[in-house]
């Protein structure tokens, strides 16, 4: 305060607006300039010179006074500008280098910085740490790893920049390890540093907090994989994987899934380097697999959170292979057969019916058109090489199946999906097939002559139905409810004895307000499933009055129960839909499509560990697992009684510890394009600092005084203009 200093400066009152003092200056100009050109030829040069000045400098004395110019003048002192210490204390930061962790030396050296006598008597210095936020610290020993999910070294210069307009100089000691804005700029970011530090415009001065090799750490983490996979067919997977050692190392790489080795492979990796591997898995299982790739920990690694990481794939089946026998031709029949040819993952082999072995024919094989049905060929022989096999309105005993009952029943029990859709011709020869494969049918129907009631009826969903997978057609559960109140109605429906009680009945025929009757049921039976649709009418759900445009609800319908029939893990009774991968987000969630009849679920870990969730009505769940170790799960979800085989895993996903590398090249780059310095560890402390300074003009006091009104220039403009006035009629100038 006591050093007060003072300046000068010329302000100008304009007895109009800017732009229009502008106009009237320059017409002024104009009209004196063309003035000038136009005196009397006959003149000698010199007296046209001469009086041209007057003319001049009379039209500049006049311009003087119209600016109305006033001498400002300023007390004024200079203050300290800012320097900012920006100590990064992210969980990164918590990693040691020997004996002392990152943030310690962090710590060490800017206490050298703050101790520099030229920082302290030039600058006024203020203290922040920082992760994804800055805080600000009264006292370097206060500074603490912060729990913040990331770091964000852009964000950091930004609000500095914002908390302090007077800001010179800031010192950045970090590892470099950003997780946001830079790390989203990937390649780019020496362009996108460039680019952004030059509208900074405050020089940054960068400190690594420690050596660049000083470290004993191997990383692996999964940069991209597909979330959905074919069972036997490679799907490639991207692994970044990072020495931080302090030598070259030959790492193996393992890859498991739902906790069995499927892959291991060998790279060689230099210290210090980060290398993209790309790799092909074959999947060995259907259905939600969890996969693990790890890599060993080094002798003596202290952090080996980062050695694995996990993702998640649905795997199922490139190409559905079915086999569709038919016993009449109809609209049923036309409608399946059309929906199935039309898709690319369906390869459709068709068998329609027109003859039987007790036809009367009166000719020779050889001689017609139609031949028996190939039984031995299609069942014994190529069954096995398909996914589903559908029965539609066909009887089993005319057309020599019933020497291969023994094989369908293998089919089914090791895996595969058998459909029956009913027809005229169905009930008829169904009995020997039912007695025999009795145990894995939904139900048992009616084969009498009364098996089929000639009812007019409209379907709808049974409390089963409305949950689950094969029905759900919409993703909101009073959506879709609606959907099926609108389904048209149908004609004709075949009975049944008894149901099994492993069935589960999903949709229902309304045959009066009190009389119902089942339309489509659905069975397991060991390895394998079946469904049982007791009507040839459903090809009628595709005139749907309130079904949306972009679908057609049979075809949607129709998939849904085939994905089911082939375990297609989207059409599990029970889904895990969501894994936790963070700190915030401890949840085990999935979706069950049974019917729900109370709000608690649980889980059993493989270790023995009991959990209790919840379920709402609509069968979505969620299982606290915080308590649960990190790393993968394999347990048993258990609801009404029912016990569910379930993969899982649970990772703190710290992405502050995914590399802890530290980052030189970044601290380098934020340096040069700054116009700041990266200094060594050892050069901190040694020697002056030479930081730039940028003092801040505080005003004192402040006069103005007019001078365009002083006698002095007021008689200078009369003096100007009556000599210019004067010796232009002298010389004979008008």
């Amino acid at each position: 305060m006591s050093n007060l200093l003072t300046s000068y400066s010329i302000d100008f009152d304009l007895p109009f607006s800017n732009t229009l003092s502008v106009i009237f200056i320059l017409s002024i100009l104009a009209l004196t300039i063309y003035s000038i050109k136009n005196l009397l030829p006959y003149l000698s040069i010199r007296i046209r010179i001469f009086l041209s000045t007057l003319r001049l400098l009379a039209v500049l004395s006049f311009l003087f006074i119209f600016l109305q110019p006033s001498v400002i003048e300023t007390t004024y002192y200079l203050e300290k500008d800012t320097v900012a210490i920006l100590i990064d204390a992210s969980r990164s930061m918590s990693y040691k280098s020997g004996d002392r962790s990152r943030l310690d030396i962090a710590k060490e050296i800017a206490k050298k910085i703050y101790e520099d006598k030229d920082i302290n008597k030039e600058h006024r210095v203020v203290i922040y740490s920082f992760s994804k936020n800055i805080h600000l610290v009264d006292s370097i020993d206060r500074v603490e790893i912060l729990n913040e999910d990331s770091t964000d070294i852009i964000n950091t210069l930004e609000n500095t920049k914002l908390k302090h307009q007077d800001i010179s100089n800031m010192f950045l000691i970090s590892d470099g390890a950003d997780n946001n804005m830079l790390s989203s700029a990937k390649s780019d970011t020496e362009s996108f540093l460039k680019r952004y530090l030059k509208n900074l415009n405050i020089p940054v001065l960068t400190v690594l907090p420690g050596n660049e090799q000083s470290q004993n750490d191997i990383s692996i983490s999964i940069s991209s994989a597909p979330p959905v996979g074919f069972i036997g067919k490679p799907f490639e997977i991207t692994l970044d994987v990072v020495n931080n050692s302090s030598v070259s190392e030959t790492i193996p790489v393992v890859v498991y899934e739902n906790g069995t080795p499927i892959y291991s492979g060998s790279y060689k990796i230099k210290m210090g380097d980060k290398r993209q591997i790309v790799i092909s898995i074959f999947p060995k299982g259907i259905g939600r697999n969890v996969y693990e790739v790890s890599v060993p920990p080094l002798p003596n690694e202290e952090y080996t959170q980062n050695n694995s990481d996990y993702f998640t794939a649905r795997i199922t089946k490139e190409i559905i292979r079915i086999l569709q026998i038919t016993g009449s031709v109809s609209y049923d029949v036309r409608y399946l057969r059309h929906l199935f040819k039309k898709d690319p993952n369906i390869d459709l082999v068709s068998f329609f019916i027109l003859r039987t072995l007790n036809s009367d024919v009166n000719a020779p094989d050889s001689e017609l058109s139609l031949i028996p049905f190939p039984a031995d060929n299609i069942i014994r022989e190529n069954l096995f090489g398909f996914d589903v096999v559908i029965f539609q309105d066909f009887g089993f005993v005319p057309y020599g199946l019933n020497t291969t009952f023994s094989d369908i029943n293998k089919f089914v029990r090791n895996g595969g999906g058998l459909l029956f859709i009913t027809g005229n011709n169905w009930y008829k020869w169904i009995g020997e097939f039912i007695s025999f494969f009795d145990d894995c049918m939904p139900a048992v129907p009616r084969i009498d002559d009364n098996s089929i009631e000639n009812a007019i009826y409209r379907p709808e969903l049974t409390p089963e139905g409305k949950t689950h997978s094969v029905t759900r057609i919409l993703g909101s559960l009073d959506e879709n409810t609606l959907l099926y109140k609108n389904l048209p109605e149908l004609h004709g429906i075949h009975r049944v004895n008894t149901i099994k009680s492993s069935s589960l009945i999903l949709m229902s025929a309304k045959i009066s307000e009190t009389e119902r009757a089942p339309l489509l049921l659905l069975n397991r039976c060991e390895k394998g499933r079946t469904a049982l649709i007791l009507s040839d009418e459903l090809w009628r759900f595709s005139f749907s009055e309130k079904t949306p445009d972009e679908f057609n609800l049979y075809n949607r319908f129709m998939n849904n129960l085939i994905q089911w029939l082939t375990a297609e893990p989207n059409k599990e009774e029970l889904i895990i839909t969501q894994t936790p991968q963070s700190d915030k987000n401890r949840e085990l969630k999935g979706r069950y499509t049974g019917i729900i009849t109370d709000g608690e679920i649980l889980l059993q870990d493989d270790d023995g560990t009991r959990v209790k969730g919840k379920i709402d009505q609509s069968g979505e769940f969620s299982i606290d697992i915080s308590l649960l170790k990190d790393g993968f799960h394999s347990g048993l979800i258990n609801y009404q009684q029912q016990v569910f085989k379930t993969y899982f895993y649970k990772k703190e996903t710290d992405i502050e510890m995914r590399d802890t590398s530290m980052k030189a090249d970044i601290l380098k780059s934020i340096a040069r394009y700054s116009g700041g310095r990266y200094l060594r560890l050892e050069d901190v402390g040694k020697k002056g600092l030479d930081v730039k300074k940028k003092p801040i003009k505080k005003i004192q006091s402040q006069s103005k005084t007019p001078i365009w009104n002083r006698t002095i220039f007021l008689a200078l403009f009369v003096i100007l203009f009556a000599l210019e006035w004067f010796f232009r009629r002298m010389f004979g100038h008008q």
